[in-house]
């Protein structure tokens, strides 16, 4: 073989490898699509996590902020309500 031929037989072999390579990964695209029925992996239970903590923090702050001794009792009701949401929301996803 000349060295026009090679490089033809070369370019050809990385297309048809190319091709297959993109079909297969088509395929498999496909196969978790159909497997998740439509529901995202984990977004929402990570920006549910990222809100809680979010709003928890400053609800802490605020309910320590005063100097009554019910104020870790109205932080901690506030965490145990955020809990409460997580829990529930995970529980629903799950099944």
């Amino acid at each position: 073989m000349g060295a026009d031929a090679e490089a033809a037989v070369i370019a050809s072999f990385l297309e048809r490898t190319s091709a297959a390579i993109d079909a297969r990964v088509d395929q498999r695209i496909a196969e978790k699509a159909a497997a998740s029925d439509g529901d995202s992996t984990d977004s929402g239970g990570f920006w549910l996590a990222v809100v809680s903590v979010g709003l928890g923090i400053p609800a802490t702050g605020v309910a320590t902020s005063f100097s009554d001794s019910g104020s870790v009792l109205v932080a901690a009701a506030a965490w145990a309500g955020i809990a409460l949401v997580n829990v529930s929301f995970n529980l629903r996803k799950n099944r």
